[in-house]
Parts: C-alpha cells; sequence; structure tokens
C-alpha cells in the first residue's frame, strides 16, 4: 500500500504541475535517516517520469551506501538548503528524523518546491498547523 499511494505521488505529482509527455518531476531526498528511504530511492528510479537529482545528508555512511544504489549522476550535499538552491528540484522527499520536517518544510515552502513526507508529519498540533498553513 505504501509503495502504491507513493506512486500517486509521483503521478499527481505530474499532473498537477503539468508537465508534458517528456519532461520529468526533479526530486531530491532530504535525510537517509530511516530505512524506508531505499524503497522510496528505488521507486524513483524505477518511475519513468521522475528523476532522482540530489541527496543531503549529514552522514557519511550513508551517503557512501546511497552513492552505491544511485545512478553517478546524483549530485550529493550535507547541507539541505545548498542543495535546494542549487538543484532546484520540483519536490523533496524528506525521511530524517520527524523533528527536522517542519524546519525543511519552511525552505521548501519558500522555494515553492512540493514536500512529501511519511508519518508522523509532525511534532505536534501547533507544527501540524503550520505546516498546513505553508502548504497553502
Amino acid at each position: 500500500m505504501k509503495k502504491l499511494s507513493f506512486l500517486v505521488l509521483l503521478f499527481s505529482l505530474g499532473v498537477s504541475m503539468g508537465f508534458a509527455q517528456a519532461a520529468k518531476t526533479r526530486f531530491a531526498v532530504v535525510g537517509l535517516d530511516h530505512d524506508h528511504v531505499w524503497g522510496r530511492m528505488k521507486t524513483l528510479l524505477n518511475t519513468p517520469d521522475a528523476e532522482l537529482v540530489a541527496i543531503a545528508d549529514t552522514h557519511p555512511e550513508l551517503i557512501e551506501k546511497a552513492k552505491t544504489r544511485v545512478p553517478p549522476s546524483v549530485k550529493f550535499f550535507s547541507d539541505y538548503t545548498e542543495m535546494l538552491d542549487q538543484m532546484k528540484p520540483d519536490a523533496v522527499i524528506v525521511t530524517t528524523v520527524n523533528n527536522l520536517h517542519l524546519p525543511i518544510l519552511r525552505a521548501c515552502a519558500r522555494r515553492h518546491i512540493h514536500f512529501f513526507t511519511e508519518k508522523p508529519m509532525a511534532q505536534s498540533g501547533a507544527d501540524a498547523r503550520e505546516m498546513a498553513h505553508l502548504a497553502s
């Protein structure tokens, strides 16, 4: 079910952003903390209309692991804001520890970049309300 919902996200981003058939949705990943990131990346890499362009993480051992699983064209960053500014992805998949979701969403919202994370989305009701406000 999770893979299906992720594929629906990929498709809906492409449709809602009005991409022509030849254009791909450019994705970036922020955080390699949670094990489900590997499945998300595999799905991205196997989705014809999606392109993984960058990954940001501060853990050298996880970056090395990721480098063995993605094409050499994927760029790596230790600072996600630098990655957002340089790579200008259409969407970001956030798989960090939960307390980092809101600051990353703030950075994405300022740049009009779509944001995806799994539950729990926020640490508190106040954070969730701010996230909803930022998304609108």
